[in-house]
């Protein structure tokens, strides 16, 4: 499976530019950051579906310890380029908060609410039975019926502190940066919070949200300094994570938030210096980065259906993705049509 995985980093890598003289300016564009979460919902599912087949053989086993190393930095671009679009979002587009619920939170939702109804027709026609309790838990995100719900629960979150910094009202008293720093104060309190009260570590990636408005609100420093001996920038960057990724691993310091929420926000630091200087144009990627919502919620389904009547890991790995694949594709068709009947629904009540 390690052999698959690295195939499908060669193909992330076809049509790559590298800029030898200047930056590439489209580093932090839609199509660029859309390209780079392609690869990292790839990442989630290969990391996944080790629960779904037999790891033992050597190859298999390789692919488990690289997936337990990268943990859950997969996530952290998800989050990072989320913080920073909104962010962007902000500051230049009049009236975007007010509109966010409607645009941004209830979509979200929604998506979830249709996820998890595909998960619950799921089990009962496989006899997996779960609690009341547990089933309509899950519509929030909190519980879990089978399908991953950890990442779209905390990205709600992130959605209600990002509604109460950055409203009209708020703004009105205080400036973006002072916002700013009450939303990160309130990431901690999660981040925290998420630790005590049910022991969920993995959620201190959520940090990288909060990471990707502080570049918004420092963007053209930040890139002065990088394009200052850029290359030997790129190389400290590069050490820093290294030193996390070595101290996490001898001396278990991801049992730490502060730590593991430095060490997320070092491992999204080298993927943006990078992409300062290559430029990607994968279209098989992109795709996938366009799909990366209803792939993460979808991709367990095929998985738990399939499970032991597969025995090629190889085959079961592909038959996975491509159903997949093409059920992604069809939910966001799906989706589009009844949110765009929803506010026209809207519209006419107006």
């Amino acid at each position: 499976m390690i052999i698959l995985y690295l195939i499908f980093c060669c193909i992330f890598l076809y049509g790559a530019k590298v800029f030898i003289k200047g930056f590439n300016p489209e580093y932090v564009s839609k199509k660029q950051t859309t390209i780079i979460n392609g690869l990292f919902v790839v990442t989630i599912i290969f990391s996944h579906i080790r629960g779904y087949i037999d790891t033992s053989a050597f190859y298999d086993n390789l692919l488990v310890k690289l997936m337990n190393n990268i943990s859950q930095l997969m996530v952290t671009t998800f989050f990072f380029y989320s913080g920073y679009g909104i962010y962007e979002s902000i500051k230049n587009k009049q009236d975007y908060i007010k509109h966010f619920p409607k645009k941004r939170v209830f979509p979200l939702w929604l998506n979830m609410a249709i996820g998890v109804t595909l998960f619950l027709v799921m089990n009962i026609i496989l006899g997996i039975k779960y609690s009341i309790a547990d089933i309509l838990l899950s519509y929030t995100g909190i519980k879990s019926i089978g399908n991953s719900n950890w990442f779209i629960f905390t990205t709600l979150v992130l959605y209600a502190f990002t509604l109460i910094c950055f409203n009209g009202k708020v703004l009105k008293l205080l400036s973006y940066k002072k916002s700013l720093i009450i939303f990160t104060a309130l990431s901690i309190l999660y981040i925290t919070c998420g630790q005590v009260i049910n022991n969920t570590l993995f959620v201190n990636t959520c940090i990288c949200f909060s990471a990707g408005m502080w570049f918004s609100e420092y963007k053209d420093s930040f890139e002065r300094f990088l394009k200052n001996k850029y290359f030997l920038k790129l190389f400290l960057s590069y050490m820093v994570f290294l030193i996390l990724f070595i101290l996490n691993k001898k001396l278990g310091l991801g049992n730490n938030n502060f730590f593991y929420s430095i060490y997320s926000i070092s491992f999204v630091l080298c993927i943006l210096v990078t992409s300062m200087k290559v430029s990607l144009n994968n279209k098989v990627f992109e795709f996938l980065g366009q799909h990366v919502f209803w792939i993460y919620v979808l991709q367990r389904i095929p998985m738990i259906c399939l499970k032991g009547k597969i025995d090629n890991n190889y085959l079961y790995f592909m038959i996975c993705f491509i159903i997949t694949i093409l059920m992604s594709y069809a939910m966001n068709k799906f989706s589009k049509f009844v949110l765009q009947k929803e506010k026209n629904t809207l519209e006419t009540r107006s």
